[in-house]
C-alpha cells in the first residue's frame, strides 16, 4: 500500500454530508506522521475528531484532538510524553476557479466529491508542539528533569572556562 493510500481513510463525501452538523473520529499514530515527515520517529497518539457543520455555500470545519507526543527535553535531553490538546477552526468555501488554501480558508471545487483534511490536522499536529520543551515542574515547583544531567550541566557552568570574548575583550581594551 502506497504511502497516500493510508490518508483515504481521511476522505469525506461531500455528497453524504448532512445540511447541519457532522462528525468524523480519527486516530493518529507515528505512521500517519511519517507520510508527510519520513525521518518522524516520535510515538504519537492522538484522538481526532472533526466535526462540520454544512450550510448552504459553505461548512464550518472544527477540528478537535486530545492526545500526546513523545518530545526531547530541551534542558535534560530525556524523551517524555507531551500533552496534546487541539481547537482549530476553518472554513471550507465553494469555488469555480483553482484557489490556493490558507490558514483559515480551505477551498473546493463545486464538482468535487469528496475532500480531505489530513494536511491540515498534519500540520495543526506540528503546531501544536512548542519549539523549546521541558519537562513540567511538578505542583512543588521542582522541576521534574533527569537530575544527573542537571547537575552535570550546573558543574559545567560553574566551572571558569575561558571564553571566546574574554579574548575580544582583550583587544578592546588595547
Amino acid at each position: 500500500m502506497k504511502p497516500t493510500e493510508k490518508l483515504d481513510e481521511f476522505n469525506i463525501s461531500l455528497a453524504s454530508l448532512d445540511a447541519g452538523k457532522n462528525i468524523f473520529n480519527y486516530s493518529v499514530t507515528q505512521d500517519f506522521m511519517q507520510i508527510f515527515n519520513p525521518d518522524y520517529s516520535k510515538k504519537t497518539d492522538i484522538n481526532i475528531t472533526i466535526v462540520l457543520q454544512k450550510r448552504h455555500t459553505l461548512i464550518d470545519v472544527e477540528i478537535l484532538g486530545k492526545g500526546s507526543i513523545e518530545v526531547m527535553c530541551n534542558r535534560c535531553a530525556e524523551s517524555f510524553i507531551y500533552p496534546i490538546n487541539i481547537e482549530e477552526k476553518l472554513i471550507v468555501k465553494y469555488t469555480d476557479v483553482p484557489t490556493e488554501d490558507t490558514v483559515e480558508e480551505k477551498y473546493v471545487r463545486y464538482s468535487s466529491t469528496e475532500i480531505n483534511f489530513s494536511k491540515e490536522i498534519y500540520d495543526i499536529i506540528y503546531l501544536a508542539v512548542p519549539m523549546y520543551v521541558v519537562h513540567p515542574d511538578t505542583e512543588t515547583g521542582e522541576s521534574t528533569c533527569n537530575a544527573e544531567t542537571l547537575e552535570l550541566l550546573q558543574t559545567y557552568s560553574e566551572k571558569n572556562m575561558p571564553s571566546h570574548w574574554d579574548k575580544l575583550k582583550e583587544l578592546i581594551e588595547k
